[in-house]
Formats: structure tokens, C-alpha cells, sequence
């Protein structure tokens, strides 16, 4: 005999999220956990609480490689050139002249 479920939140998303089941215990997660599980669960989507850490903690990674190359390029700019005071131009260090325009570089 098979057992009559209504679409409700008490029930388990789909067979391919197993990590999904909302039952009664489980409602002690964060609602952004909670509805993304109960929206996105018929795409095939995991949405345990550990997906959502290590969405995060890509993310996290991905910020903090462009920063720190960001970081490192404006760096080695400022120690490979000069920006000429009049023109704002990048200047190699090894000119003692403006080359865009002419003025004497510190």
C-alpha cells in the first residue's frame, strides 16, 4: 500500500537530493537554506547545508585571488614606474623625462 503525500514542506524534496529532506527535526536551518532547498530541489540541486559552505567558500577563494593579484600588480606598477605629475602618465624609472609630455620626473 503506497502512501498519500501532499505537497507540503514536511516532505522529502526528490530522490536525487537525498540531502534534502525537510522533516520536522531539520527545521532549525536558516530560511535561505531552507527556501533554496524547497525551490530548487526539482532541478537536481543539493542543497545541504555543507553545498552552501563550500558554494561559499568558492566564492570566498575566487574574491581572494583577484584581490591579491590586484593587489600584487598595483605593487610591482609602482615600483617598476613613475606617474608624472602634469599628465598622470606611467613613466619607466629609468627616464628622467615625461615621455608624453616632456616635464622632469621626480
Amino acid at each position: 500500500m503506497t502512501e498519500h503525500r501532499a505537497a507540503t514542506p514536511d516532505l522529502d524534496c526528490t530522490p536525487k537530493t537525498a540531502n534534502c529532506q525537510s522533516r520536522r527535526s531539520r527545521r532549525q536551518r536558516t530560511w535561505l537554506v531552507y527556501r533554496f532547498c524547497i525551490r530548487y530541489a526539482r532541478f537536481g540541486f543539493a542543497c545541504s547545508r555543507q553545498t552552501m559552505r563550500e558554494t561559499l567558500l568558492s566564492l570566498a577563494l575566487v574574491v581572494g585571488i583577484l584581490g591579491l593579484s590586484a593587489v600584487l600588480t598595483e605593487l610591482f606598477a609602482r615600483k617598476m614606474y613613475n606617474r608624472c605629475p602634469q599628465c598622470k602618465t606611467l613613466n619607466a624609472k629609468r627616464r628622467s623625462q615625461c615621455r608624453a609630455c616632456g616635464q622632469p620626473l621626480p
